[in-house]
């Protein structure tokens, strides 16, 4: 009887671990189809400020960030850089 019990939840397992792979499989082609394979640091901060870790291309090729208003005290700075 044990060792019924035992093969059940041995099965039981390998089913589980078998549709989290292939969860994640699937995922994983889901992000490749769309083409989601690089990703955009970024942190979110308290009170719906975002801060991108990655500058934009501006006007001209500059590289450009900005500093949102609610962390500078209501003033919007933007950061550029001169393409090279």
């Amino acid at each position: 009887m044990s060792s019924n019990k035992s093969a059940a939840t041995q099965s039981r397992s390998l089913r589980t671990i078998s549709i989290l792979l292939l969860v994640i499989v699937g995922f994983s082609g889901l992000a490749i189809v769309q083409g989601a394979t690089s990703f955009k640091l970024g942190l979110d901060l308290q009170g719906g400020t975002s801060v991108t870790l990655q500058p934009r291309i501006g006007a001209g090729g500059c590289l450009v960030n900005f500093m949102h208003p609610k962390s500078t005290g209501g003033v919007l700075i933007e950061l550029s850089q001169r393409p090279e």
